[in-house]
């Protein structure tokens, strides 16, 4: 893996960087590295962050582009997911999932309190991976986190109208 540079990096730091990866991961010459990472003229590292896919293929061609794009992307998120924020957001879906799964597990054996528990694994699932979606999505939307996130969401919009829904069948219950 190779260490995208900070954010205020120049050009020549990116450059740099390409090179890099083009050839420890590309296995490509460092003559061809050397003409390819040429072609960033002026971005600093925080535009080749930003730079999308079309972006590379513009600047690096077709045959580069696209390759190389995705080995930044791995860097880029392989840093974000070694920084406090993405420790964080990793933990709190797990978290998340385990304490849903626990109060869905006491609400079958508790019918007692099943509507307190179902409420509670609602209140603990749908929220934080809502939060968790989108940072997920800011730093990359093909992982199996940015899943389990749109899972999330729509626990978020669907759980409102099911416990309604057996509020409800509740309510007319007890009449």
């Amino acid at each position: 893996m190779g260490k995208i540079p900070r954010r205020s990096a120049g050009p020549k730091q990116v450059r740099t960087y390409l090179i890099h990866t083009l050839v420890h991961k590309h296995d490509v010459t460092s003559e061809i590295a050397q003409a390819t990472a040429n072609l960033w003229k002026f971005g600093r590292s925080d535009d080749l962050r930003k730079s999308s896919k079309m972006d590379f293929v513009r600047v690096f061609g077709k045959e580069i582009g696209p390759f190389l794009y995705a080995s930044v992307d791995e860097d880029k998120y392989a840093e974000w997911r070694a920084s406090t924020s993405g420790i964080i957001n990793y933990w709190a879906m797990i978290i998340a999932c385990v304490a849903a799964a626990f109060f869905l597990f006491r609400a079958f054996y508790s019918p007692a309190h099943i509507w307190k528990n179902v409420v509670r694994a609602y209140l603990v699932w749908g929220p934080t991976f809502l939060i968790c979606a989108g940072r997920e999505y800011d730093v990359r939307d093909g992982s199996l986190q940015f899943g389990m996130a749109i899972v999330g969401m729509m626990s978020n919009f669907f759980a409102p109208i099911i416990l309604g829904g057996l509020w409800l069948a509740k309510k007319h219950q007890g009449e």
